[in-house]
């Protein structure tokens, strides 16, 4: 994940709104900063372990903070039993926190747009169309980038592998919170990746699975925060000073 793939961007762009942009960089901020936390930890850790005596010293830190023999001894056997799943715990905390930061970035933006549709003529919405916009943060991302297009009446021109891709990531996210990384009924309903079948089965993914979604992650921030901010160029100051 390269330092480039981040925006490059400025509030002070001529004929936009620089809302938009502030929480896009923000998000993206916040998205590097905890990919280069995790890769950093991941190889300060390799690294101390390739230390003579570094499992003994961690040891006797471990047991002066933690207290009792028995709960190192029972660390280590519960993490040989799940080998599989914690040797990518390092994927899965970024996959985790990139997605978190998503959903502050998508809330966020939501909100601007409600403000800055009283004061453009825009489609009229329906019922719904005006709870989804309002509950932006709770729908898929692929509702939620529809939801916006139809609010501010414009196009993202996103591409179907774009969109695949996002759908993914928020799926094996989901995997995350609610079924411990096991694919359950309702991923294999929505997935597109026929490499995980059957129920129960771990949902693991590599460093260039991540990188691949990162990437489109940061795509539809660039493309959602430069249409909508030209959009709305000429709204009021957000939130009001």
């Amino acid at each position: 994940m390269k330092s480039d793939d981040v925006l490059n961007i400025t509030a002070e762009r001529a004929n936009s709104h620089p809302y938009p942009f502030m929480i896009a960089i923000q998000t993206q901020e916040y998205i590097q900063g905890a990919i280069f936390y995790s890769t950093v930890a991941d190889m300060s850790s390799g690294a101390y372990f390739r230390q003579e005596s570094a499992l003994k010293l961690l040891e006797r830190d471990f047991l002066s903070h933690a207290g009792e023999k028995g709960s190192w001894e029972l660390g280590w056997m519960l993490l040989g039993k799940y080998k599989k799943i914690f040797e990518i715990t390092v994927f899965q905390n970024v996959l985790v926190s990139i997605n978190s930061y998503w959903d502050w970035y998508i809330r966020n933006l939501g909100n601007f747009v409600m403000f800055a549709r009283k004061y453009y003529p825009g489609p009229t919405f329906n019922k719904e169309d005006e709870n989804n916009l309002k509950r932006i943060g709770y729908l898929s991302i692929c509702q939620q980038l529809v939801t916006l297009e139809k609010a501010c009446d414009i196009r993202f021109d996103f591409m179907n592998e774009e969109l695949e891709a996002l759908k993914e990531m928020s799926l094996v996210r989901n995997l995350a919170l609610h079924n411990r990384w096991e694919v359950d009924k309702k991923y294999l309903d929505y997935t597109s990746d026929k490499r995980f079948r059957n129920i129960g089965e771990i949902r693991i993914f590599d460093a260039s699975e991540l990188g691949y979604w990162h990437k489109n992650m940061i795509k539809a921030i660039r493309k959602t925060s430069e249409t909508i901010a030209v959009k709305y160029a000429g709204a009021p100051d957000y939130p009001a000073k």
